[in-house]
């Protein structure tokens, strides 16, 4: 137990260096780039969740196993929020921190809509090819990360270009190379979650049924917003104004349609 938390901890330090160099990044695309999770509280909240879920799994899967008992968290539900090993976390949390970029272009209740419906409607066709192809799940939100390469592809323009080996590279192929090991590192199951996840983004992308006006109620919006604002508002940084009175600088995004 305590070697794998450690290689958490490990992965998680990885995390924050990667993290830390794509905001200091001019090249990344990224309208008006700001730090951290500013004006993207529902990214910093999937972020915590699924990496504390996932640390919190391994330590009671150990215990478990260290026991001789069946492990009590086997759920599919479970099993689509946490991470199976330090690897799977590290290139996961990186991508849903990048696509926090989302976020803000659409707005918090928008894209919190955009990450319920795409998650719901991944995760049955994953289990649909699973049982077609009878292969088990896989392990960790791969729909939703999948999901969101697909207004990244259409929606975000990359910003410079380069050569490598001959071979015309743009920014954004940095992202898709990030996706594609997270895309193979389970074989089968990783890949159909992963093709999942892209076939929702595609249906939410064309407007399927309409899915595109579903929204979160404002209701509910405003409960999680007096639960988890404290822990999940990152407030953007004060700058000094003309006078010098602080001023609040305004990252790219915000609340968007709603």
């Amino acid at each position: 137990f305590i070697d794998q938390t450690k290689s958490y901890v490990k992965h998680d330090v990885a995390i924050t260096s990667i993290c830390t160099l794509t905001q200091n990044n001019p090249n990344m695309s990224q309208p008006n780039p700001a730090s951290g999770f500013n004006n993207a509280p529902v990214s910093k909240g999937l972020m915590l969740a699924t990496a504390g879920a996932s640390i919190l799994w391994q330590a009671s899967l150990n215990r478990a196993h260290g026991r001789g008992q069946a492990h009590a968290y086997e759920s599919y539900a479970v099993k689509s929020l946490v991470w199976r090993d330090p690897g799977t976390l590290l290139f996961g949390s990186f991508l849903l921190y990048y696509f926090r970029l989302l976020e803000r272009q659409t707005g918090s209740r928008t894209f919190g809509s955009f990450a319920l419906l795409v998650s719901g409607v991944s995760m049955a066709l994953s289990q649909l090819a699973g049982r077609l192809l009878h292969i088990p799940p896989a392990q960790g939100p791969y729909g939703l990360i999948f999901a969101c390469f697909v207004p990244f592809f259409v929606c975000v323009p990359h910003s410079s270009r380069f050569s490598l080996l001959g071979w015309r590279l743009s920014d954004k192929s940095f992202i898709y190379m990030a996706g594609a090991q997270l895309l193979l590192s389970g074989g089968m199951p990783t890949v159909v979650a992963g093709l999942s996840g892209i076939a929702a983004g595609i249906l939410h992308r064309m407007n399927f049924l309409g899915v595109r006006k579903l929204r979160i109620p404002q209701a509910v919006c405003r409960v999680f917003g007096r639960m988890l604002g404290p822990v999940l508002d990152s407030r953007p940084t004060q700058v000094p104004g003309p006078g010098g009175q602080q001023q609040r600088a305004r990252p790219g995004g915000g609340e968007g349609a709603g």
